[in-house]
């Protein structure tokens, strides 16, 4: 039997949420991009061994992203072979590839669509640098969920800058209009060769940051919807990330550190590693429970 500790998360618990960067490919060219683009890709077979390994371990999420996922020639078959497991599915695509054929095929192994949304309009999400006439795309496609009652269910994520931050209320309106279930807004993070390159544009001072969130907040004081906000310093240490290549790192003052490779190492062994922030993880991640209603 699983106890808790003072902290509110199990003794024995292990990497129950993992994001997996599974291509650094992007048919996008956002000037705030902080993908990772170190190591070689993990082959399908590969890929399978390391969900195995996971699943073992106790894993209950997975979210798939890049770079775009959609690029990475196998993901639906790799989706449908961790939900087979019984695993949550999640995938963070900019959503261009996508069309209704695909969105139909990953309804019965897809939990969740995540996709960006960092303008309320196409003129400041222009801005922002994604491909032209993202804006119009996304909502596209969330109408068509939405429409067509599709379970599948609908995360927004947003890069909060220097460039949009007064538009952030706005695209709260749409995130209730459209009863997006989880809404993530990120602190720009200057990390990594394009994002650091272009710090000066894009970042926010975490006061303007967390203003931005007194402001946000009470607009779903009463809402089952789920609004999370993240800090640079929320997201330090706390993600249980894998590169391309299977290897996992954690960042930590806008560098990363390699941790282990699950190609070769147990999860045990990585998750014992002292630069992973225990206390943040279960903070980010025990959400997933009650993740269904």
């Amino acid at each position: 039997m699983k106890t808790k500790n003072s902290l509110n998360f199990p003794d024995n618990f292990q990497p129950i949420n993992v994001s997996w960067h599974i291509t650094f490919k992007c048919n996008y060219d956002c000037q705030f991009c902080f993908r990772p683009n170190f190591g070689q890709e993990c082959s399908f077979e590969e890929a399978k061994k390391i969900i195995d390994k996971l699943a073992k371990a106790g894993l209950k999420k997975i979210s798939w992203g890049g770079g775009e996922p959609l690029l990475w020639p196998r993901i639906f078959d790799l989706i449908k072979y961790t939900k087979s497991l019984g695993i949550t599915t999640m995938i963070i695509t900019n959503g261009e590839l996508l069309n209704f054929e695909k969105i139909r095929k990953m309804e019965k192994v897809l939990d969740w669509l995540n996709l960006p949304l960092d303008g309320s309009c196409d003129k400041v999400q222009d801005l922002m640098t994604r491909k032209e006439g993202h804006f119009s795309r996304t909502m596209k496609v969330i109408d068509y969920i939405n429409n067509n009652k599709l379970d599948i269910k609908l995360k927004i994520n947003t890069v909060a800058s220097k460039l949009n931050k007064d538009d952030i209320i706005n695209i709260a309106t749409i995130i209730k209009k459209e009863k997006i279930k989880r809404w993530k807004i990120f602190q720009f993070y200057p990390i990594r060769q394009t994002g650091a390159k272009n710090s000066k544009i894009f970042s926010i001072k975490e006061s303007d940051f967390l203003r931005i969130k007194e402001e946000v907040l009470p607009l779903f004081e009463n809402s089952k919807q789920m609004v999370v906000f993240e800090t640079n310093q929320d997201m330090e240490r706390s993600y249980f990330a894998i590169a391309p290549s299977g290897k996992v790192y954690v960042s930590h003052g806008e560098k990363d550190y390699i941790v282990g490779d699950l190609k070769v190492d147990s999860v045990e062994k990585i998750w014992q590693n002292k630069l992973i922030d225990k206390v943040k993880f279960w903070e980010r991640s025990k959400w997933i429970f009650n993740a269904s209603s």
